[in-house]
């Protein structure tokens, strides 16, 4: 995918801004505020980093869905991810409503890498050794903005359990796949698949103790992050003494992305 460097730049931008709109909300409602009283700190932002590991379709390499069913057998409308681990980040702003609770904004990104050794071995297996290959230099990347209800159960003054779930869009960049035959190359690519997005977490949060105005917090998480991915269509490319032929099939695609992650970060409290 040519725009795999490109959009997710522009998304992190859309992101800020997003962030920024948020807690300047916040901060507008806190000063409207009819109670003068100490109150704990109402919002924050924070990041974190970690790793992904791709489950269920998304890091699967069975051959009887794409890409390689429309080879052995029937065209299906399931995809395997044929996804390995990765990288994850999030960057994130939260705003107590009440109580324990919290209204959380959220933008993610994960990055995994094609295990392309596990497709070439299921392609050239019929074929002679070394007559054919498949080959990418791509990799995923999805994002998803996303929001939800976040709880937070004290369990000392500097600690605390947190847990969230959240729902939102989420768009996914899929590896372009080249192929190489006995007598032509078939180059594959999909668009931007989009769909639904969610995530279910939870974690503990340090809070390192201060009277000041501005905070900093430590978390360690662990959570589910889903998305329910459509591709509307998907177009290949086709080389060979004849000339070059292309074609575009407009029948949907779907695969169901998985990922456990695990991550730590930090935040500003306000």
């Amino acid at each position: 995918m040519r725009y795999i460097i490109k959009a997710p730049v522009k998304s992190v931008i859309l992101c800020c801004m997003w962030l920024s709109a948020f807690c300047n909300t916040c901060m507008a409602q806190d000063e409207i505020s009819d109670d003068d009283s100490p109150s704990p700190k109402r919002f924050s932002v924070g990041f974190s980093l970690g790793n992904g590991y791709p489950v269920g379709e998304y890091g699967s390499i069975s051959a009887s869905r794409l890409p390689m069913s429309r080879g052995t057998g029937p065209d299906t409308g399931r995809i395997s991810g044929y996804a390995r681990q990765g990288f994850h980040f999030s960057i994130d702003a939260a705003c107590r409503i009440a109580g324990n609770f919290s209204v959380i904004l959220a933008y993610s990104g994960n990055q995994e890498s094609f295990d392309i050794n596990a497709l070439n071995a299921q392609y050239h297996a019929p074929y002679p050794p070394n007559t054919v290959f498949v080959y990418t230099t791509h990799q995923y990347f999805m994002w998803q903005f996303l929001a939800g209800p976040q709880y937070i159960l004290p369990v000392s003054e500097a600690c605390s359990l947190e847990f969230r779930a959240l729902a939102g869009v989420a768009h996914l960049y899929s590896p372009e796949l080249n192929y190489n035959g006995l007598q032509d190359t078939l180059t594959v690519t999909w668009p931007v698949g989009g769909g639904f997005g969610y995530s279910l977490g939870a974690g503990i949060k340090y809070t390192v103790p201060t009277e000041g105005a501005l905070g900093v917090s430590f978390h360690l998480s662990a959570g589910y992050e889903g998305a329910i991915i459509r591709f509307p269509y998907y177009s290949t490319l086709t080389a060979n003494t004849n000339g070059v032929n292309a074609s575009q099939y407009n029948i949907a695609k779907f695969m169901n992305v998985g990922l456990i992650e695990i991550s730590a970060g930090l935040s500003l409290d306000f």
